[in-house]
């Protein structure tokens, strides 16, 4: 679980933590993406895939918003570090 003491070492609200997870996996850091993700607690981890869904994915066609979201989810979710 990332913590508040957590975010205040890396000077960061949740949110940006949740961008600063997305900005390693665009950019190609794999395994600091993954890393990050896991040290989120089941709860966290369904916030940022809602922050996902509703930052990225929200004006999205609605055919193409499975496909995309449930790409970004696997790509998180089915991995070993």
């Amino acid at each position: 679980m990332v913590t508040e003491k957590d975010l205040k070492n890396f000077d960061l609200s949740l949110e940006e933590f949740f961008e600063y997870i997305i900005e390693s996996k665009n950019i190609g850091a794999d395994n600091q993406a993954r890393f990050l993700y896991s040290l989120m607690s089941e709860e966290q981890q369904e916030e940022f895939f809602e922050y996902v869904h509703t930052a990225y994915y929200y004006e999205v066609d609605e055919l193409d918003i499975p496909t995309e979201l449930t790409n970004f989810i696997n790509y998180f979710n089915n991995f070993n570090l």
